[in-house]
């Protein structure tokens, strides 16, 4: 066995270094399930590292995407909270920030934190809607329009619920 850092393999036919938990070669789609794993390494075919080890695929870019969304936001809700939304878009800020830290680096502890705030999101957003365009003709808004809160409000719902589906458990990204 080589002296490899934790964690990874040889693959015996092309000698790329891969992660312990590889089943095939991503190079050159060797079996590598029979490779002699250091102690204390994932196994080969765990579920945390196979996924991610098969090459980029849209779980992975479209995770970027979301903690890039999630930042973008966070920006917003700091410029919000100079307004003066100081109790909602206090929380909407520390929301937005855990997110978009969550998604660019993916602790294995965060999934159920970015679960139950993406439902809060959703949540949040569907009350801002329903007020938006009950209340907003009624007290003569002046602002921002309506349907542009309501535009904000629907991608917010959208990324949310994009969040949640890339947390599932069977193949999640956390």
């Amino acid at each position: 066995m080589d002296n490899l850092p934790a964690g990874l393999i040889r693959c015996p036919q092309c000698g790329q270094m891969l992660v312990s938990a590889a089943v095939r070669c991503q190079f050159c789609d060797a079996d590598v399930s029979q490779v002699p794993r250091q102690a204390g390494t994932p196994a080969a075919g765990s579920n945390r590292w196979q996924q991610q080890d098969t090459g980029p695929d849209w779980w992975s870019i479209a995770g970027y995407f979301i903690g890039a969304y999630w930042l973008l936001s966070l920006a917003f809700k700091v410029l919000a909270l100079m307004g003066g939304d100081f109790v909602f878009g206090g929380l909407s800020v520390l929301g937005a920030l855990f997110l978009s830290v969550a998604f660019f680096f993916r602790p294995d502890w965060a999934q159920q934190p970015v679960r139950i705030l993406c439902a809060i999101a959703i949540a949040r957003d569907l009350i801002s809607l329903a007020f938006t365009f009950t209340f907003a003709p009624l007290a003569k808004y002046t602002g921002a329009s309506p349907l542009l809160l309501g535009a904000f409000a629907l991608i917010d719902i959208a990324v949310a619920g994009v969040s949640l589906y890339l947390t599932n458990d069977e193949k999640g990204l956390f």
